[in-house]
């Protein structure tokens, strides 16, 4: 059989390479073989960060009380920013510049 009599064949195969082959190898190349059973929190996993004890999202109370009066005192400020703002746009001036929301202003 001349496969340059038949493209279609040729099309054919070609495409069941890219549809079917490519991402079953593709995807047995990135599974680790772990059924997942043996991961223990904590534990550093390739790609899963650095496990426990770096500070990542384990807030103390004291850390928790001090974030939520920080986050008040720009919430506070933005407010009153705000406030000025629409005030200043309500008086028909055009020098009002809006704030920016907090997670965006510069950091002092």
């Amino acid at each position: 059989m001349d496969l340059r009599s038949r493209p279609w064949l040729v099309a054919l195969v070609a495409g069941l390479l890219l549809v079917v082959v490519l991402p079953v190898t593709a995807l047995a190349l990135t599974h680790d073989g772990s059924t997942g059973t043996d991961h223990r929190p904590g534990t550093a996993v390739h790609g899963r960060g650095h496990g426990t004890g770096h500070g990542h999202g384990h807030r103390t109370e004291a850390q928790r009380a001090q974030h939520a009066q920080r986050m008040a005192r720009l919430a506070e400020k933005h407010a009153v920013a705000m406030r000025r703002w629409a005030d200043c746009l309500q008086a028909g001036r055009s020098d009002c510049e809006r704030p920016l929301p907090p997670g965006l202003a510069k950091r002092r």
